[in-house]
């Protein structure tokens, strides 16, 4: 959320991507809220989740993601602006489970990595959506 907030009201405006697990459950409020604010403000928004291709218009690419794909059980936000970048993944601790859950987090801050894993969702967003595909 403080990500989505940073980018809702930053200087720049940037184009962030999200990866939603299939877990998930249906979006609270206060994230329809912060969506809503980055609609308004973003330039592309890429996004790949259960039931989200319906968000897909001019400035959203967004598909649908089946239950056994590669990012099934990922979750990950990506802010990509000319000025402030960072890139927030999780999943689950793979082992025993344990209550309260633990999970695997890589936070970056680098511009290259950012760009490079927006265009890693944007990938599965085409292959998903059988839309345009991006090379390397």
């Amino acid at each position: 959320m403080a990500m989505m907030t940073r980018a809702a009201v930053g200087d720049q405006s940037p184009a962030v991507a999200a990866v939603v697990p299939v877990t998930a459950a249906a979006m609270p409020p206060q994230r329809q809220v912060m969506f809503t604010m980055l609609l308004e403000r973003c330039p592309l928004i890429i996004i790949v989740g259960p039931d989200v291709s319906a968000w897909s218009d001019w400035r959203v690419r967004a598909a649908d993601m089946p239950p056994g794909h590669a990012f099934a059980h990922e979750t990950c936000f990506v802010l990509l602006s000319p000025g402030p970048s960072i890139a927030v993944a999780a999943r689950p601790h793979e082992g025993r489970v344990q209550d309260p859950p633990v999970w695997d987090v890589a936070v970056s801050q680098n511009p290259d990595l950012c760009r490079t894993v927006m265009r890693q969702v944007l990938r599965a967003v085409d292959t998903l959506a059988g839309g345009v595909h991006h090379p390397g």
